[in-house]
């Protein structure tokens, strides 16, 4: 097509191969340059080109070997016929039908020819004007006349076959991108002086975005993409902002083009308008950058072009966002559809009259167990039981029939089990208002109306519970109006006939009641909060009743609260009680106070109050211990005490001496606790006790003087047994030494002359013997000699005389390193003396251990035997004087005695005393 349109062109150009070889030129060239045909055929394009644009055409042809555009601009030095270089701007063209068997360029000339061009081609007359034009100026003016006339023609031409192309584009419905080329090839073919771009209008119509320039330099495109849609942004920023034409005729002077001159200027663009693309609703689209490489305004020519060309970019917009549109909506609808929790499906009637499915969703294929292969084109009869499918063509015949829509709950058996459905059929009405298709929504309400039963069921539950409750009950709806009181209720209130009562009325009697209950029930319906309150109110008989009302708050399924439910008892009983209590409590003598889990005073009574000279009970109430009772710092250690008590929730103990008084204040604390269980305060109770503490300390005293006194009369009595035993053993035993002496001298000098006698003698000498013995046996028992050899000596002494009296196995244990003074040596050895008389006697044991050992500052003596044992708990109670003996004469020596024994497991005695005195005395333990 472009050859037939290259022979009557009224531009000027040649067709080139690749060697860069003319093959061709049409007239226009010829006379536009001087030459003759068989001056350029065959020859090199450096016949009309310099080195330099040689080297520029040969890189600018190499560019557009590659280029995704056929054409491309440039401006090039010609050299004429006259030998003189020209620069003109011309369009290398690459022609997508070889020329021959080569692949051809054509180089064309942008400006057409004039007569006067065409009658002085070189654009001066030569030397011998009035021969050349003799010989060939008639021809050419005819010749241009005719190719001017022949070229109109095929530029109508060619312009038609550029609409057809866009508005087969159009009518195809190419993609935006490929409509919006043709649309600037359109431009470009019909008028080659010119470089179109198309700039479009972003989502948020706040700039613009670079769209098809083929003609233009990537580098200048990059610096005006996302240009603002303001007054002053370039030819194109202002002309959207305006939505009018907007002409630059020299970009190099005029300020719109201030930020992009260099680059325009560098482009070689010299002049540029911008045409706004407006759709019908006056909405700019976009606009058309027409871009020129000389300076000057557009002619009328080019403005009708250019307009004719907005309108094609404005319908093909229009229309692609149509189709964006279309396809966000149809996506949208098809999430919506295949992820629909409801089971959605589309029915058409057949010609026969039945019913068939022709779309269903996931879900439907999901609850029938059915693929959708198998659903689509299939009729209802097809799918369901003869029953069922006549009940569903009867619902489909009345929504085809009647055209409305119909609403139905359906129980259907399933493979999942019988389900019940809620099922919407919405009838499609066709072009001519005809009902052709209908849409079904169902709804799995299964689980819902098993929810309904339930709750019905738990309703029902609840009247019968509250209507037999012994507690007053009411429900106030979210907007605090009472809705239901049970007969509880009603007959404390009065009410004789609740249901000839309307809200109002019953609302009217609960306003008698204390404000708290209003705020509480307010409280409850605004922040959903379980309240409770203590609401006096007045009954038949005029007296005060109290209850003890909890409102509970009742939510719905999003958790907005829908109705609050006071439940309501009677603790009057209760709050007498607590009157009498706290009326016992302020009139009782002991000192009692109540805190909060921070020691925050809740309440103190009269005999605190007086005891620390508070005048204003009230002014201590809600503040801490410490600073209640700032005048005594002591009681500052009731607020740690109170919060040990808290956290454990178990009692605890407390003394307090006050130095100031010289006063013992002793304190039992106490965790309280509500209805609920939960910590509510600690009760905190005590008694003046310095009377108390001074008794004992005089007790105390008494106790240790007897103990001194005992000591003391241990000691003499010791000292005494000493004595007497030194006497008889000395004094008595040599009087009856001299006795038995005597006795062998008499039986010696009268024994063999009078027999009688010496049998007598012999006889009182066998008794003195045993008076001897007797004497050395008390003497032992008021005090073994042994003792002055030491402890050690002393314990085995006694050992081996208990084994030899009673013939049981007795083990001693000795620490030969441990040394005892007199005293302690004494103590030690009764101790072991006692306890095995008491094993002899009571034990029936087989076998004893002593032993006796030094631990650290003290010494340590222990007794066991393998007995029958006792309980010591139950010989507390009886007067056992030698376990008394024992532990006052360890206490008397600053030690302590440990008694462990059970019934057959044996008794052991265990005692420690410091090897030096201590003034601590222990009472006796028990394990």
């Amino acid at each position: 097509m472009y050859l037939n349109y290259f022979q009557s062109s009224p531009f000027g150009a040649l067709i080139f191969d690749l060697n860069f070889q003319i093959i061709g030129c049409n007239k226009v060239f010829l006379v536009q340059t001087g030459y003759r045909e068989h001056e350029l055929y065959g020859q090199g394009l450096s016949v009309l080109l310099c080195e330099s644009a040689s080297a520029q055409l040969a890189s600018d042809i190499e560019a557009l070997k590659s280029s995704s555009t056929p054409h491309l601009n440039l401006t090039l030095a010609l050299r004429s016929k006259d030998g003189c270089n020209r620069k003109h701007p011309l369009m290398a063209i690459r022609l997508d039908e070889p020329v021959g068997s080569t692949t051809a360029f054509v180089l064309q000339l942008l400006a057409p020819c004039t007569v006067d061009q065409a009658l002085h081609p070189t654009g001066a007359l030569p030397s011998s004007a009035v021969e050349y034009r003799d010989d060939s100026a008639d021809v050419a003016a005819d010749m241009l006349s005719d190719s001017v006339e022949q070229a109109t023609g095929i530029r109508r031409e060619l312009i038609d076959s550029l609409q057809l192309a866009v508005f087969e584009a159009l009518a195809k419905g190419a993609p935006l991108g490929i409509c919006l080329e043709r649309v600037v090839s359109y431009i470009e073919q019909a008028c080659p002086e010119l470089c179109a771009s198309v700039m479009l209008v972003d989502d948020h119509a706040r700039c613009l975005q670079v769209g098809p320039a083929p003609s233009l330099p990537a580098e200048y495109l990059k610096a005006i993409d996302g240009l603002a849609i303001a007054e002053g942004q370039g030819s194109c920023g202002t002309a959207a902002y305006r939505g009018q034409v907007m002409a630059v005729d020299d970009i190099a002077t005029h300020p719109y083009f201030l930020a992009y001159r260099e680059l325009a200027l560098a482009a070689g663009l010299r002049a540029c308008w911008s045409q706004p693309i407006i759709d019908v609703n006056g909405q700019v689209l976009g606009v058309l950058a027409i871009y020129r490489r000389q300076p000057g305004a557009p002619g009328l020519e080019h403005l009708a072009l250019v307009h004719r060309a907005s309108q094609f970019t404005a319908i093909a917009i229009r229309r692609s966002r149509a189709e964006c549109a279309l396809r966000e909506s149809e996506e949208r609808y098809r999430q919506i559809f295949d992820n629909s929790k409801d089971a959605l499906f589309l029915v058409e009637q057949a010609e026969n009259g039945q019913y068939r499915h022709i779309e269903v969703n996931p879900m439907l294929e999901s609850l029938l167990g059915v693929p959708r292969s198998r659903l689509l084109g299939k009729t209802v009869d097809e799918l369901a039981p003869p029953d069922l499918a006549l009940l569903i063509n009867s619902k489909y015949r009345l929504c085809f029939q009647g055209g409305r829509t119909l609403d139905e709950e359906l129980e259907v058996e399933l493979p999942a089990g019988r389900r019940t459905f809620h099922t919407t059929l919405v009838p499609v009405k066709g072009s001519y208002g005809k009902v052709h298709r209908v849409v079904g929504i169902s709804r799995d309400i299964t689980e819902r109306k098993r929810a309904e039963q339930l709750l019905h069921a738990r309703e029902e539950a609840f009247r019968a519970l509250a209507e037999n409750s012994p507690d007053g009950i009411a429900r106030y709806d979210r907007l605090g109006r009472c809705i239901f009181i049970n007969p509880a209720l009603s007959a404390a209130l009065m009410l004789e006939d609740i249901d000839a009562c309307d809200a109002d009325d019953i609302q009217r009697t609960f306003e008698q009641f204390d404000s708290e209950y209003g705020c509480q029930l307010r409280r409850a319906l605004r922040k959903g909060e379980e309240t409770q309150a203590l609401i006096p109110w007045r009954g038949r008989d005029g007296q005060w009743i109290f209850s003890d009302v909890r409102f509970v708050p009742e939510f719905d399924p999003v958790g907005n609260v829908v109705s609050v439910l006071a439940v309501g008892r009677d603790v009057t009983a209760l709050k007498v009680a607590e009157q009498q209590l706290r009326a016992l409590a302020d009139n009782s003598p002991d000192l009692i106070a109540r805190c909060d889990g921070t020691s925050r005073v809740l309440y103190i009574n009269r005999a605190l109050a007086g005891k620390l000279r508070v005048k204003n009970v009230d002014a201590v109430l809600g503040i801490p211990i410490s600073q209640a009772f700032s005048d005594t710092p002591e009681y500052s250690r009731l607020e740690s005490a109170v919060r040990r008590v808290w956290t454990s929730a178990s009692g605890g103990d407390l003394e307090l001496y006050l130095p100031a008084r010289n006063e013992w204040h002793f304190f039992r604390l106490v965790p309280e606790s509500n209805a609920d269980g939960k910590l509510s305060s600690v009760l905190i109770v005590g008694q003046d006790v310095s009377s108390q503490r001074m008794r004992d300390a005089s007790l105390r005293e008494s106790q240790s003087m007897l103990r001194e006194l005992a000591a003391r009369r241990e000691s003499e009595l010791e000292a005494e047994r000493k004595r007497i035993a030194r006497e008889v053993h000395d004094e008595l035993g040599q009087l009856l030494t001299s006795l038995r002496l005597n006795l062998n001298l008499l039986a010696r000098e009268f024994g063999s002359a009078q027999p009688e006698l010496g049998s007598r003698v012999r006889l009182l000498c066998t008794i003195v013997d045993r008076t001897i013995q007797s004497v050395r046996d008390i003497a032992s028992t008021l005090r073994p000699p042994v003792l002055d050899m030491g402890i050690a000596s002393a314990l085995e002494w006694l050992v081996q005389r208990f084994s030899a009296d009673t013939c049981l196995q007795c083990s001693l244990q000795l620490d030969e390193s441990i040394e005892l003074d007199e005293a302690r040596a004494i103590m030690v050895f009764r101790v072991v003396q006692e306890s095995l008389t008491n094993v002899a006697r009571h034990a029936k044991a087989s076998s004893v251990r002593v032993s006796l050992r030094r631990c650290g500052g003290k010494c340590q003596l222990c007794v066991a035997d393998d007995g029958v044992g006792f309980d010591p708990k139950a010989y507390a109670t009886r007067r056992s004087f030698g376990l008394i003996g024992m532990q006052e004469r360890a206490l008397m020596m600053g030690g302590k005695m440990r008694l462990d024994s059970a019934p057959y497991r044996g008794t052991r005695i265990e005692l420690n005393i410091p090897l030096e005195q201590e003034c601590k005395h222990d009472p006796i333990t028990t394990g």
